[in-house]
């Protein structure tokens, strides 16, 4: 039986925005309104094998109540959103996705913070570093801090220093770069 994503949304009762694409997919961006106009919005990226609606209980309702609006973004093939179900067809489309969604989300809201749950640290320090002036700050919530002993050359603390900031794109660093959501899993 085919997950049939648009008749779900469709059904779907709750207050949402959906990111039409440039590559014409749909991505669905749950919301949580406080009841006054908020200053600041939370942009939630959810974990590998989840979607946004679980983060309502567990994060959304408690900033609500403290004057945040907060918005989910199930991650394309999550939850509402087109895709191959858990794939990404590429990093160059998942940078696209955050900057879609962000353009989206700024529209709505005059301070934004990012927040990357588990995998979803990844979209959210990529949202940050590739538009610092759009987002206000950054909050990671249970993230990999390391990968699986073997699994990749152990990089040197400048290696791994200059792959969180982005800096050094040199041959030599780049042997020792562990590869994008490398760092594990949920």
């Amino acid at each position: 039986m085919p997950f049939d994503v648009t008749r779900l949304r469709s059904e779907y009762k709750g207050p949402f925005e959906l990111v039409s694409t440039a590559d014409d997919k749909t991505l669905f961006v749950r919301r949580w309104n406080a009841e006054r106009k908020a200053k600041v919005s939370v942009l939630i990226f959810h974990g590998i094998t989840g979607y946004s609606g679980p983060y309502g209980p567990m994060v959304a309702e408690q900033l609500v109540a403290s004057g945040y609006d907060v918005f989910g973004l199930d991650l394309r093939g999550h939850g509402l959103s087109d895709g191959r179900r858990g794939d990404y067809p590429s990093e160059e489309r998942l940078r696209s996705d955050i900057a879609e969604t962000l353009a989206l989300v700024k529209s709505k809201s005059d301070r934004l913070v990012v927040m990357g749950h588990s995998l979803g640290a990844l979209p959210a320090i990529m949202a940050m570093k590739n538009h610092p002036d759009e987002i206000s700050g950054l909050i990671i919530v249970s993230a990999a801090k390391k990968v699986r002993t073997g699994v990749y050359p152990k990089p040197s603390r400048g290696a791994m220093l200059r792959t969180l900031l982005g800096v050094g794109d040199s041959e030599r660093d780049s042997a020792h770069r562990v590869p994008q959501g490398g760092a594990g899993g949920d």
